[in-house]
């Protein structure tokens, strides 16, 4: 067979759930392509639920000898968080943040481990990195790519914050949430931190100045606020807020 030609293979056998043929043609396409970083991926990726270790440790060798392989080191540290391996995973990510400590990708990847974990401290670190370095260059006038994870990283800052109970940090951070379809989401999330602070007023207040884009929004509105009164015990005013959301969007 013509090398390149065996790469389509392994994913055409996965999506017919034959995963040992699968792991066969990869680990053929990486005979015949031993140099292939597309082709260890494969491996690493048909391999991973069947044969962890073995899959691992080729993806291992095939790194020491090709540590420009970026992309196959990240998929690295997902198949090695996939087998609960997280001291292997947060030390590849050190590594490549060694490498190239403005990373955005591994920055993140090393707030999201941290988290998961329960390492909240660590996690605000390096998201911290993270935008302290999109914030630099785009205040130096630098390309500022974007990344995979779009707000994710932002979003998990303000998940840390709510999970210390650093409620004003939390609003602030979402504060900085300007894209259109991500700022209603955060706007709603800013009414119910101040509830969670007992601020019922402000977080009313917070919704009061909301401009729902159509009915689906305006619904939205009007179930956080039902829901944060109920919160509060105030049952009657939340009944209310529903019965008022109800004639104004019947159809809903």
């Amino acid at each position: 067979d013509v090398p390149e030609a065996r790469i389509p293979l392994a994913p055409a056998a996965a999506a017919a759930n034959d995963a040992p043929r699968a792991l066969r043609e990869a680990r053929a396409a990486q005979a015949a392509q031993p140099d292939s970083e597309a082709a260890a991926a494969l491996v690493l990726q048909t391999g991973i639920e069947s044969e962890p270790d073995k899959v691992i440790a080729a993806t291992r060798a095939f790194i020491a000898s090709h540590p420009k392989a970026r992309e196959l080191r990240v998929l690295l540290v997902r198949a090695l968080a996939q087998v609960q391996d997280v001291e292997g995973a947060r030390a590849e990510l050190d590594s490549m943040a060694r490498a190239n400590p403005e990373d955005f990708e591994v920055l993140y990847m090393q707030g999201a481990l941290a988290y998961q974990t329960g390492q909240l401290d660590d996690a605000e670190k390096y998201l911290k990195q993270y935008s302290a370095i999109e914030d630099q260059r785009a205040a130096a006038g630098q390309p500022v790519p974007t990344p995979p994870e779009g707000n994710a990283a932002l979003l998990l800052r303000v998940q840390v914050a709510e999970e210390q109970k650093r409620y004003d940090d939390a609003f602030e951070l979402l504060q900085g949430v300007q894209d259109p379809a991500a700022a209603f989401p955060a706007r709603l999330r800013q009414a119910v931190i101040r509830a969670k602070q007992g601020r019922l007023d402000d977080a009313r207040k917070v919704l009061a100045i909301l401009d729902p884009r159509d009915t689906r929004e305006g619904v939205q509105v009007a179930m956080t606020e039902s829901q944060i009164l109920r919160d509060a015990n105030r049952m009657d005013e939340a009944t209310k807020v529903l019965a008022d959301a109800n004639a104004k969007y019947p159809d809903n």
